[in-house]
């Protein structure tokens, strides 16, 4: 009977159950096995690619630091307040940004030297700009290092210092943020301004007394046991930002400590100079490193940006050291993350000011430490109460590493370091630089931008002291800075709690757990929020929000990561309920796996997170449930992030939930064209290619066509590749020259191989680009995302980097402004002849970095064109191609055979370039030619080299159609 009542009660529930959820649009069974899946609303979780493999995200909410951009020590300059831009400049290039997510290269950093002596003091690439705004001057100043030539007018000795400098401190200005920047010339009253032309001493034998000595009135060079005043008379002292003189009076002070520094040499490795103004007192400061091992840094007051005040230099970190009097002194308490290293130096220096809660204001020395090739590479701390010191560094129980990837035991980021901060509305950021293949290390650098904000911890003597601490690495995607996103972090904001006694406060404190093994004292102040069951975590917010994302931040730790997030529920003002089921992390992007089964996880990224956005939905309350897998005694949730606004809603669509991206300005096409890799047919028909085969082997072979032609607002330029015996590979993690790509070379007509206006432009078969230019060397040329070259591809016959890919072909357009803006003369397109050259490249391999085993470089168009081989420069016009038909008529009884030798795989003559043919008089002999006309006029039968019937015609330089006629007797 009991069995009976209880069926009974059942189905009544389920009757009552199926009415109430029928009411709602839903299943019995969708709510018993779903958890009222009806109410889910559209959303997009992150796994969608790109057609590189990239990450499809919103760049409306988002940014990454797997975007890839190239090179090395960042100052990010904020300029909004003029230009609307955030500028960083790196070693050699410059981008720029309006919202530190999307970047855009914008130019060469330097004007192209004017004169000789310019070419030679900007001989090597410059290092690590930094820019400041003056607004006495109402210019751009920028500060870097660089390698002069070597000066060979003088020889050492008698006290002239040697004459090769290594990476030396130079200044440069520009009127706009963007450059390009000119060089300083100090002794040029019209380059520096009169009240900073400066004199230094150039004759040789000087002696010194020894009291000048003693009083360490003169520059000095020792030679045996006489003093001379040290001479500087070499031609690029006079570009030189700190004068030689008064760097050498400043060292000696220190005797042997620094003599690695001076004494018959300059001051070499004087580089990573860092402009700081005081924000207590507005006072200008500049910072730099000096020496190679066993390095020092600098700080000295600056009167003006020209101008530095030496009477208040000192030294603030000393390798190795806590202090520089622990280095003065020997001691033997040595910093432990520095003497670790095999290499070690301080350099890449920042400074920020801050005030703790109690008014108290400290300097944060911040500095790079280790060898920048390494993953070692990090950033320290040292503090002080002035800008000038004495600064101490921090010890690692009390956070000195801001920045460092093997307290990650990261896999993929390695060598995080030269950094620079920028604060961005309430919010502060560090830009920093790391390797862009962490296997590899060495040269190949990008920049990664991160938040930090200010913790308190414990100093040495146990009082309560601020530092910065960053919420990274990370290469995962980040919200956007509030001050840029329409969107911004409600989280921290609201009320919160959670069920199971668990403490939620640290779900919403800002700090990301991203430390797998740095100092336990220190990891004690970031804390994760631990469970070890079920458990929902609510926010509730005083007023109402329209919500967007949902963030849940895993574990540092991958015992205690989290596969997915059960559920995600958006409270309505009116008290409904939408929600958002199995929200999964994407192990396969941020996780390592392995064992037998590929189940195991070794390693899970730092700073990554589950996460769901949707359209914009209002709420009052919003939960998330999250469990412990099975087999785990627990979760860590490192932080949990709201994305939203307090305006009304309006992203608001029916049905799939999707996004659009935001585009950069870009130069403007010709109508009825669209550069999407897929050739209109009609119109790239229309104009004459450059054909060829790039061969390796009989098993192994490219067919390759290439042309440019004119349009109406830029050059527009065609590529085909299809490979026999290989697949078409790109990795964007390595340099170009390792994947499938065209280096094209371009020039005007009548340059030579060496001409220093020679482009390249290396296509990727993606249809990624990069423009270099040649000046002094190679350097990448950029002039604004408006008037920059346009690039898409199309890859063939199935996925890049499957064994379906066999071949690509690319489209681009070279605007007229942006060729203008190079120095070619693209006024008269009558006249403009371009010359090119394509370098075919193979890739083998998607990881490979072997320039033998790996890739393949082919200059296919000088080998394989023409039997003969020709010159390097193919030349092009408003039609493609620049060759001309040829046409052979034979006229009398004779019978002559006419065989190509030396024309075009086309058919056709090269512009400026000769053909050859071969002649064969049929059963008679030279003397059956009566005469030969080409275009109507005589040509030169003595010409003709005859070996018995045979013999050979050469027709030089050809411009023009050619017509021959052969008349025979």
């Amino acid at each position: 009977m009991k069995k009976t009542k209880t069926l009974l009660s059942w189905l009544l529930l389920a009757s009552m159950l199926m009415s109430v959820m029928c009411l709602n649009g839903c299943s019995l069974f969708d709510w018993i096995f779903n958890g009222n899946s009806a109410n889910d609303i559209p959303n997009y979780q992150g796994f969608g690619t790109n057609s590189d493999g990239s990450q499809l995200y919103n760049k409306n909410l988002f940014y990454t630091n797997e975007i890839l951009l190239d090179g090395a020590d960042p100052q990010v300059f904020d300029d909004t307040s003029r230009s609307g831009f955030y500028y960083m400049y790196c070693t050699q290039t410059i981008w720029r940004s309006r919202n530190l997510g999307e970047w855009e290269e914008c130019g060469t950093i330097l004007e192209i030297p004017t004169n000789d002596e310019e070419k030679r003091v900007l001989a090597d690439a410059m290092w690590a700009p930094e820019v400041v705004y003056d607004e006495d001057m109402g210019k751009y100043i920028m500060f870097f290092s660089a390698s002069p030539k070597k000066d060979t007018n003088y020889e050492q000795g008698n006290g002239v210092v040697e004459n090769n400098a290594h990476y030396i401190l130079f200044a440069a200005v520009a009127d706009k943020a963007e450059g390009p920047f000119k060089l300083v010339n100090f002794g040029d009253a019209k380059s520096c301004g009169k009240d900073h032309v400066r004199e230094l001493n150039t004759t040789a034998g000087i002696v010194l007394t020894e009291e000048q000595v003693a009083n360490n009135e003169k520059a000095w060079v020792k030679e045996g046991d006489v003093y001379y005043q040290a001479a500087f008379p070499h031609f690029f002292t006079k570009y030189l930002l700190l004068s030689p003189e008064d760097m050498y009076i400043f060292l000696q002070k220190y005797g042997e400590k620094t003599v690695d520094g001076r004494n018959g040499s300059y001051t070499n490795d004087c580089i990573d100079p860092h402009p700081f103004v005081d924000p207590k007192t507005g006072d200008k400061y500049l910072f730099c490193k000096v020496g190679s091992a066993g390095s020092i840094t600098i700080v000295v007051k600056m009167i003006d940006w020209f101008t530095p005040d030496w009477s208040t230099a000192q030294i603030s970190t000393a390798t190795h050291y806590y202090t520089v009097d622990d280095w003065l002194n020997d001691s033997k308490d040595q910093v432990p993350y520095e003497v670790s290293l095999s290499y070690t130096t301080n350099e890449g220096s920042a400074v920020l000011y801050h005030e703790d809660k109690n008014g108290k204001g400290l300097y944060y020395h911040t500095f790079s430490v280790g060898d920048f090739a390494t993953s070692g590479y990090k950033v320290a701390i040292a503090v002080a109460d002035n800008p000038l010191g004495p600064y101490r560094k921090l010890t690692l129980e009390e956070g000195a590493l801001l920045l460092s990837s093997g307290t990650l035991e990261s896999s993929t980021v390695s060598g995080a370091g030269h950094h620079s901060f920028v604060t961005v509305g309430d919010q502060n950021y560090i830009i920093y630089h790391r390797h862009k293949d962490y296997s590899a290390t060495g040269n190949g650098r990008y920049q990664a931008v991160d938040q930090y904000t200010w913790i308190t911890v414990k100093d040495i003597n146990g009082n309560d002291m601020d530092i910065p601490y960053v919420n990274g690495p990370t290469d995962s995607l980040q919200p956007l800075p509030d001050k840029h996103g329409e969107y911004k972090n409600f989280a921290e904001g609201a009320q919160v709690s959670a069920d199971n006694g668990v403490d939620a406060s640290y779900v919403n404190d800002g700090l990301l757990s991203v430390h797998k093994t740095a100092n336990q004292t220190f990891m004690s102040y970031i804390k994760e929020t631990e469970i070890t069951k079920k458990t929902t975590f609510s926010f509730k917010f005083d007023m109402p929000i329209t919500a967007r994302a949902v963030m849940v931040y895993n574990s540092a730790n991958e015992v205690k990561m989290f596969k997915s997030i059960d559920l995600i529920e958006l409270v309505g003002t009116d008290g409904s309920v939408k929600t958002i089921h199995d929200v999964k992390f994407d192990m396969e992007r941020y996780c390592e796996m392995g064992g037998e089964h590929n189940e195991e996880i070794f390693y899970i990224r730092s700073g990554a997170a589950a996460f769901a956005e949707f359209y914009d939905t209002r709420v009052r309350e919003v939960r998330v449930t999250v469990s412990v897998p099975e087999g785990q005694d627990c979760v860590g949730i490192s932080e949990i992030r709201i994305l939203g606004k307090n305006e009304a809603p309006t992203y608001v669509a029916d049905g799939e939930y999707t996004f659009t991206n935001p585009t950069m300005p870009q130069a403007k096409v010709d109508d009825g064209m669209i550069i999407d890799g897929e050739f209109d047919e009609q119109r790239w028909s229309e104009v004459r290619w450059l054909k060829g085969k790039d061969v390796i082997n009989e098993n192994q072979y490219a067919d390759v066509e290439f042309t440019l032609w004119y349009g109406e607002n830029g050059v527009f330029f065609g590529m085909k590749v299809i490979e026999t015996g290989s697949s078409i590979f790109f990795n964007p993690n390595r340099e170009g020259y390792f994947n499938s790509c065209i280096e094209m070379y371009m020039g005007a007509d009548g340059m030579n191989d060496n001409s220093k206006g020679i482009f390249e432009f290396d296509f990727a078969c993606t249809g990624a680009i990069r423009p270099r230019v040649r000046i002094n060397d190679w350097v990448r040329f950029v002039r604004g995302s408006d008037i920059m070259p346009i690039t898409a591809s199309k890859i063939l016959g199935g996925e890049v980097n499957t064994p379906e890919s066999y071949g690509y072909q690319v489209e681009a357009m070279f605007p007229y402004e942006y060729l203008r803006k190079a120095g070619y003369d693209v006024d008269n397109l009558d006249d403009l002849v371009l010359c090119a050259n394509p370098v075919h490249i193979w890739s083998f391999s998607y990881e490979g970095t072997d320039l033998v085993e790996d890739r393949e470089w082919s200059n296919w168009a000088n080998n394989y064109i023409t039997e003969s081989g020709v010159k390097t420069w193919f030349k092009f016009g408003a039609n493609g191609l620049l060759a001309y038909d040829y046409t052979i008529k034979v006229e009398g009884d004779v019978k002559v055979k006419v065989e190509e030798k030396g024309v075009t795989a086309l058919g056709t003559i090269l512009e400026g370039h000769g053909a050859t043919f071969a002649l064969k008089v049929v059963n008679r002999g030279p003397d059956a030619i009566e005469s030969i006309t080409v275009n109507g006029v005589e040509y030169d039968l003595s010409r003709i080299v005859w070996r018995g019937s045979n013999g050979t015609l050469e027709i030089d330089n050809v411009t023009e159609d050619i017509d021959i006629v052969i008349h025979t007797k």
